[in-house]
Parts: structure tokens; sequence; C-alpha cells
């Protein structure tokens, strides 16, 4: 299976980057990049990377190393405080890929439908009218995110299969004060996350028992694996 990766050079990006290389039924990974990859991973022979900076457009030669993709985890998103930029990278980004991704590469499989996995936030608003005191900017900015892209998968007549993975606390392995204090609430491992969305990449809602679309952090900690 070949899958496209954006967002490989982050906290979770660079998991699910390293899961998707140990992962056997991956086949191709084209992870799009504004900067080259570590040589402990782009000497990889499943991996290629190719530099791109502007994530709103896609260059027909771009198009033709994408073809043959089954499914994209979308990684790439930002927390500035800049409204305006926040918006360009976490909404007008993603929504320019999945167009592209829907209307270029509908996979030739059984199924017929291009997979895209959007790694979103616990505390996504959906609600774009409601009032919240903590980082509402941020948050209604990634639940504008996931409203069109759901509004988006019932508008492309079956052409693309949106999940939305939707982690509370992300946390790395071994011991830390940041572990110790955020692990006392809602969290995941990292490589656990990452595991899971390669998983749904490969296997869409499958591992979750039921097929749903949209992953709280919940269900993510208990995907099945095997």
């Amino acid at each position: 299976m070949k899958i496209i990766l954006v967002g490989s050079t982050g906290f979770i990006g660079q998991q699910i980057l390293t899961q998707c290389l140990h992962n056997p039924s991956i086949t191709s990974i084209i992870a799009l990049s504004r900067r080259a990859l570590p040589a402990t991973v782009s000497s990889n022979p499943k991996l290629t990377v190719r530099i791109h900076d502007d994530f709103l457009t896609y260059p027909a030669p771009l198009i033709d190393d994408l073809k043959g993709a089954e499914a994209c985890i979308w990684a790439l998103g930002n927390n500035r405080s800049d409204p305006t930029t926040s918006r360009r990278i976490n909404i007008e980004y993603t929504m320019a890929a999945i167009r592209t991704f829907d209307q270029h590469l509908t996979p030739a499989t059984p199924q017929g439908r291009f997979r895209f996995v959007y790694v979103s936030g616990g505390m996504a608003e959906r609600d774009q009218d409601r009032s919240l005191w903590v980082a509402g900017g941020l948050r209604k900015i990634r639940g504008q995110v996931e409203n069109e892209l759901i509004a988006y998968e019932r508008s492309s007549e079956g052409g693309v299969e949106v999940y939305i993975a939707r982690p509370a606390m992300v946390l790395s392995r071994g011991w830390s004060v940041r572990t110790v204090v955020f692990g006392l609430g809602p969290s995941i491992w990292v490589d656990v996350l990452g595991r899971v969305l390669v998983d749904v990449a490969v296997r869409g809602g499958g591992g979750g028992g039921d097929g749903e679309r949209v992953l709280e952090n919940e269900r993510l900690g208990n995907w099945d694996l095997n």
C-alpha cells in the first residue's frame, strides 16, 4: 500500500513516520515536507521525501508522484496565536489537499475511496458560536476543519473517506515532569497514537470495532491493532 504523510517533522508526525516504516502493509510512503528529513529515515527504500513549500497548490509533477496512493495521514497543524496564519495552515492547507487528492488520486481498489486521516485534538470545538474560555480561537479553527472535512466527504459522492482523530494530551515514553503531570488526565502515548493512525490509514475503521469516523481519545487508546 502507498500512502502520503504530511507533517512528518512534528512530534506526532515523526512517530507516524516510524510506524509507517515498520508496518509491513505499507510498501511506499511519500512524505511531503518543507525541509529534508534526517538521513536515518530518508535512506529507507520505502520512503520518498518531496520538498513542498506551498500546500495550497499541487503541480502536475507532484501529482504524478502521488498517484497510486490510497490514503493520507495529515498531521500538519499550527498552534500560533496569529489567526490569519493559523487559519491558512490548519484550514486552507487541509482542504486544498483533500480536494486535490479526491480529484486526482481515487484509488483503483474495490472500495474506490481515498482515505484521509486527519489529526485534530480532543478539545476541538465544532460549534463556531460557542464562547470558550481557554484557547478558544485555535479550538474553533480545529473544529471548523472537522466540519469542513465531514461536509466535503458528504459532497464527494464516495470519492473520499474521512477519519478524524481527536487525541487528548499526547505523551512520550520515559519519565518527565510533563508526563507525570499530564498523564493524570486524559492522555495517550505518542507511539500508540502513531500505530493507530497508521492502522486506520491501512484498514479504515475496522480496528475501532464499529467503523466510526471520529475517534476520540478513549477510542484511540482502546483500538484493536490485531
